[in-house]
């Protein structure tokens, strides 16, 4: 689920920010791009006190083209090193230190809400919340709500991505491509299941405690899917196709953006939302690999993948706290004043989240080990 700028063989790369990762010379700038567009749809989807009633309902898919480009790039970066040496522990290090910091800081966002009174109810509970929260803990109890995750609702997300991480690194010598296949081929039964047993029937689970089992199927089905994909790219040593790159990416990234913000009826949802998980995005992201813009499209891409993780991380904490202070200060509410208020929150929110990028990977150099220490 990706930062970064890097530009060196087998940086980090993280799972929900920029995507900019070496195959040799190649860097993935779509992927990058595709993942600020998913990010920002995110934000609308989370945060509909501001836009009023602007909805995109098909954009809760876009955690699963998370957890594929999270699949793609980590392959990219680490799979040669968890086989010739790197430690599961080291690994797991690198990891927990690309999440944290912008997970940590929408937490103290969401406890500054809490403090002035966003939500009575979370901030009676806040002593047994702040200890789950703060070891990226889900709330498996009665207590607080549905959330597994209220302090930070999108969390649910980020807690799945370390574990599916960790499990990727410490097994990675049994993952063969077949038991990929297999485990791909489970998670989309699961994810049928999932829809088959849900009010709605669709994939808009995992974020529940009561659907929070089923979210381990969205993440086998992408984020294997996107090692996979990874692997097919890599053995079959694609070449970049550049004729129209720039063009070539951003109709992918309006095909990618379209499905995310369509509105399949209820009868056709359930097939859309399977298929699209399980066929569309996959040979979406694949193509992205095949193409490299180049002038304002590639410097586009590179911001928005750069600002993606810190949008996803903080948005519904920090929308919750300019909300309160508003409320509180000025008495002014956010929500009669939707669409321009999402508007001025947008326009805020993507020069902050460039600067929390940049801090961001300084806090992770500085955090990372100095040396990647072999498997004994």
């Amino acid at each position: 689920m990706s930062v970064v700028l890097d530009r060196i063989p087998h940086a980090d790369v993280g799972d929900k920010g920029a995507t900019t990762r070496s195959t040799g010379k190649a860097f993935f700038y779509v992927l990058d791009g595709m993942r600020g567009v998913a990010a920002m749809l995110v934000v609308l989807l989370h945060t509909p006190q501001f836009f009023g009633d602007v909805d995109f309902q098909e954009s809760y898919l876009a955690v699963d083209i998370f957890f594929a480009m999270s699949g793609i790039v980590l392959a990219n970066a680490y799979e040669q090193r968890l086989k010739t040496g790197l430690s599961t522990k080291t690994f797991a290090w690198i990891r927990v230190v690309r999440l944290y910091p912008l997970y940590a800081l929408g937490v103290i966002l969401s406890v500054l809400a809490l403090a002035l009174g966003s939500d009575p109810e979370k901030a009676y509970w806040l002593p047994r919340l702040l200890p789950l929260a703060v070891f990226l803990l889900p709330n498996i109890f009665s207590f607080a709500g549905t959330q597994p995750f209220p302090l930070n609702g999108p969390s649910w997300s980020l807690f799945l991505e370390l574990w599916v991480n960790i499990v990727y690194g410490r097994f990675i010598a049994v993952f063969t491509t077949r038991k990929i296949l297999l485990i791909m081929a489970f998670s989309a039964a699961g994810l049928a299941a999932g829809e088959y047993l849900s009010k709605r029937h669709n994939l808009d689970f995992g974020w529940s405690k009561k659907s929070l089992i089923f979210a381990f199927f969205r993440v086998g089905y992408s984020y294997f899917g996107g090692v996979l994909i990874y692997r097919v790219s890599a053995a079959n040593r694609l070449s970049v196709i550049t004729m129209n790159p720039s063009l070539a990416a951003c109709a992918l990234l309006v095909i990618m953006g379209a499905l995310l913000m369509s509105a399949p009826s209820a009868r056709v949802q359930p097939f859309f939302d399977l298929f699209c998980v399980t066929t569309i995005f996959p040979l979406i992201v694949y193509a992205a690999l095949r193409f490299q813009p180049t002038g304002l499209t590639k410097t586009i891409c590179t911001f928005l993948g750069a600002i993606s993780y810190p949008a996803y991380a903080i948005h519904e904490p920090l929308g919750s706290l300019i909300e309160a202070l508003l409320r509180k200060l000025a008495h002014f509410s956010v929500q009669d004043n939707a669409p321009y208020s999402g508007i001025v929150f947008l326009i805020a929110l993507l020069p902050l989240c460039w600067v929390l990028n940049k801090h961001d990977v300084k806090i992770r150099a500085w955090l990372k080990p100095t040396r990647a220490k072999p498997a004994r």
